[in-house]
């Protein structure tokens, strides 16, 4: 495991998620679906930290499934990150759907970052 690498994928899916949300992707989109207002969000230092440890956290066990499952080259780890990202993310993000809890509109933003980020993740660590 490179910690490098680590933080380097960490960095990449977290700005990821920063320019996902923006206005220029699909920010204005989510907070219609979403029904959120921009006084409704607030990115507090905290929130900011706590979503920066979680992504981190997200790339070291990345990495160490990658070391453990012997992933190779680029192609490989952008794999990796689709097939985790389909076995443990989107199962239970569809439920929000199947149960009517969101919109698919709204599913499809929301969980095709973390496919994006796991891509970009599985790139930057193999």
């Amino acid at each position: 495991m490179n910690a490098l690498n680590i933080f380097l994928a960490a960095g990449a899916a977290y700005v990821l998620g920063g320019l996902w949300y923006s206005p220029f992707m699909f920010g204005k989109r989510w907070m219609r679906l979403s029904k959120k207002k921009e006084k409704d969000l607030k990115m507090t230092p905290a929130i900011v930290a706590l979503g920066l440890v979680g992504t981190l956290m997200t790339a070291f066990v990345f990495s160490w499934l990658i070391t453990q499952t012997s992933v190779q080259g680029t192609l490989g780890g952008m794999f990796f990150g689709v097939m985790l990202w389909a076995g443990f993310l989107l199962p239970f993000a569809a439920n929000a759907v199947l149960y009517k809890t969101t919109s698919p509109q709204l599913f499809l933003i929301d969980s095709l970052y973390p496919l994006a980020g796991l891509i970009l993740m599985g790139a930057i660590l193999t």
